[in-house]
């Protein structure tokens, strides 16, 4: 396509049947008018046009829409309307509506078998806690690449009501020894009606009874602690985190919970806790704003990376050319 414009002669010859000055513009007139107002048209180098915005986006004809968003559809994994919509290739197109995708969509024959597919398996229902105690989780934090002496790992306890945890750190991760910090951790809040584990080894022990389930609320919590400790860690320039735990338990118990609407703290001692640190407040939401954003530019390249390596597949499958030629 050459980026030349229609040249002037082109341009008196479309609007010659507009009326002059003075004259009221018919239907089809105003139409016209308006139309070489918004748009522009550019010669291509088969002698055909292309219409152009101001905002130099490609108006597009209906024989390329369907090749536009079947390249798309396919690069973005069969994604839904949403995810279409937001593909960077269609904002360089004027005109291009969720309505338009929708139709689009709801042709693939793809998307249609997946949608009606049974699925099947067991429905995940959250776990609802009535009391301190009633149910706890525990989990491992992997610190193995930064190993603090012969300490390697981090064990968190916690309430499943109130949010509280308890950080305990470990030279290894065997059932022993996690069974003697849990023997310790029982002596001062009594044992659970329920332990909440994983499938990890180090839970496999007689001595520990406990139920392996999904843990979403502990894993969250797993972030924040490393969070926390490494905001610490950099405040002391210190690589021992094992001697932090203390001061990074009283920190995570004393963060707002917005589960419960409150600090795990209060919720488990009924008043608010004296420990208050409004930079380590900032310097988290910053850590996490940073870690956000990390994410979006690794999507961001992995997809430019993928459009870069993608090549057009010569033949398509009969229900794209029978949906062409509709």
């Amino acid at each position: 396509m050459s980026a030349e414009p229609i040249t002037e002669e082109a341009d008196l010859n479309v609007s010659a049947n507009l009326p002059k000055n003075g004259t009221k513009f018919s239907r089809e007139q105003y139409h016209e008018h308006y139309t070489l107002k918004r748009y522009r048209y550019v010669a291509n180098d088969d002698e055909s046009f292309t219409l152009l915005t101001k905002n130099e986006k490609k108006v597009p004809v209906k024989e390329e829409l369907f090749d536009l968003f079947y390249r798309i559809h396919k690069k973005k994994g069969h994604g839904g309307i949403g995810v279409m919509y937001k593909a960077k290739a269609l904002k360089k197109y004027e005109g291009i509506t969720k309505e338009l995708i929708g139709i689009f969509v709801q042709c693939c024959q793809s998307c249609e078998l997946k949608k009606n597919k049974v699925k099947k398996g067991i429905t995940v229902k959250p776990i609802i806690s009535a009391d301190f105690n009633k149910r706890c989780q525990m989990d491992l934090i992997d610190l193995q690449s930064k190993p603090d002496d012969d300490y390697r790992f981090i064990l968190n306890y916690q309430d499943h009501f109130t949010k509280y945890c308890l950080l305990r750190p470990l030279k290894c991760k065997t059932a022993d020894a996690v069974a003697q910090q849990l023997k310790l951790i029982i002596s001062d809040f009594g044992p659970p009606d329920a332990l909440q584990t994983d499938n990890g080894r180090e839970f496999k022990n007689s001595t520990i009874a406990r139920h392996s389930q999904s843990q979403g609320s502990i894993e969250r919590a797993n972030r924040d602690v490393q969070n926390i400790l490494t905001i610490l860690m950099r405040r002391k320039n210190s690589p021992h985190w094992a001697e932090l735990l203390p001061e990074v338990q009283l920190m995570k118990n004393s963060r707002y919970h917005n589960g419960i609407k409150k600090t795990p703290y209060k919720a488990l001692f009924g008043r608010d806790s004296v420990y208050e640190d409004d930079n380590v407040e900032k310097e988290l939401k910053r850590l996490e704003a940073d870690e956000e954003n990390d994410g979006e530019e690794g999507e961001k390249k992995e997809e430019s990376d993928g459009g870069e390596e993608e090549k057009k597949e010569e033949s398509k499958c009969c229900w794209c050319y029978s949906q062409k030629a509709k």
